[in-house]
């Protein structure tokens, strides 16, 4: 692979020119390339994602014991109680632990305590922003982009389901009424995001069990320049 990492450890599609044959001259030429001649890196650390996936899809399966109870409509996203607020924590707690391990791995550590001022400096890099899933059983919940307003001058109240993760975390009495529906989904499904923004989601691990469950309804549209690429050399373009 030809300068692999050098949008740093997280992920960018691959592509080879002989997979693509003449396609990738109109991609050059057009600078963006269509999302089906996507491929996934290969996987550079592969038991550190498989323990990220199995946390993602414990999350998951506790969302979906939720849906049993409360069911998953529009209606019943302002519900809120104690199974929804611990899942919200624990799946906020994840963000916490992906996003530090990525800000660690580009910029090394650093003193104090990390937050959300250091994790959206991320965001240029990961463009969670960009990404939107959809459930697969509940197309009716519609989709979700947790990630959406995030701001720098408002790192944590600009996502509203982490803002109310630090509120019902050190005061659940007061703010017992934010451990929504809607801010469980969101914190569940910002995982996912996060880990399709730092390893991909077209591989098998994830095709597994995850891609009958959860569909990318949005992610970024790459630019040549982004993806990773096998070298054919016996192939040529002309600009």
């Amino acid at each position: 692979i030809e300068d692999a990492y050098k949008n740093g450890p997280v992920y960018r599609p691959l592509f080879s020119t002989s997979f693509l044959d003449g396609e990738l001259c109109d991609c050059i030429q057009n600078n963006l390339c269509e999302k089906r001649l996507y491929k996934d890196t290969p996987i550079k650390s592969y038991s550190k994602y498989l323990d990220f996936i199995n946390q993602f899809e414990i999350l998951e399966a506790d969302l979906e014991r939720i849906f049993k109870t409360v069911a998953p409509d529009k209606n019943n996203f302002e519900v809120f109680g104690h199974s929804i607020r611990n899942l919200l924590i624990l799946a906020c707690t994840e963000v916490d632990c992906l996003l530090k391990d990525i800000f660690i791995n580009i910029n090394g550590t650093k003193e104090g305590i990390y937050s959300t001022k250091d994790y959206v400096s991320l965001l240029p890099l990961l463009r969670l922003n960009e990404y939107e899933i959809s459930f697969c059983h509940y197309p009716s919940l519609g989709t979700f982009n947790p990630f959406l307003n995030w701001d720098k001058a408002k790192p944590t109240k600009s996502i509203p389901w982490y803002d109310a993760y630090n509120a019902v975390k050190h005061d659940r009495e007061q703010a017992f009424n934010q451990a929504t529906l809607k801010n469980c989904i969101c914190a569940v499904v910002a995982v996912g995001i996060i880990l399709a923004a730092i390893y991909g989601y077209r591989n098998d691990i994830w095709n597994e069990t995850l891609d009958k469950k959860l569909q990318f309804s949005q992610e970024p549209r790459w630019s040549i320049f982004d993806f990773r690429i096998f070298q054919d050399k016996t192939k040529s373009c002309s600009m």
